[in-house]
């Protein structure tokens, strides 16, 4: 928000850009970590981890993606189309062998983007 001069007492505010709140997606991992595994690459090669050779083109990093929510009945209700996407951060798996009825592992992911578009469908 940017605040305007003028020559009222009260200032006026204008928007001046978006700011969205992170997207965070929770998901099942796979037997062989492949879906896991495929974010950490990714988070890898849009930053400096070991050397400045990883470090790859802005365009190279970012990808647009479509959240689709369905309702009750399973049909699409909802698709959000997200662009310039790319994660920011990514959970830890948690290993244990206390456990005595083994469950999958889950994770959560969180992304950054540019912007998004609603559509009821």
């Amino acid at each position: 928000m940017v605040e305007m001069p003028t020559p009222f007492s009260a200032p006026v505010f204008s928007p001046s850009k978006l700011q969205f709140g992170d997207l965070t997606v929770s998901f099942i991992v796979d037997e062989e970590l492949k879906n896991w595994l495929e974010i950490q690459n990714w988070m890898r090669s849009n930053t400096n981890v070991e050397d400045f050779e990883e470090i790859q083109d802005v365009n190279k990093w970012t990808s647009n993606a479509t959240l689709l929510i369905l309702n009750s009945a399973k049909n699409l209700k909802i698709s959000v189309a997200f662009s310039n996407l790319f994660p920011i951060s990514l959970s830890p798996i948690d290993f244990s062998s206390t456990i005595v009825d083994p469950e999958p592992f889950q994770a959560s992911c969180t992304f950054s983007y540019r912007s998004y578009i609603v559509e009821i469908l």
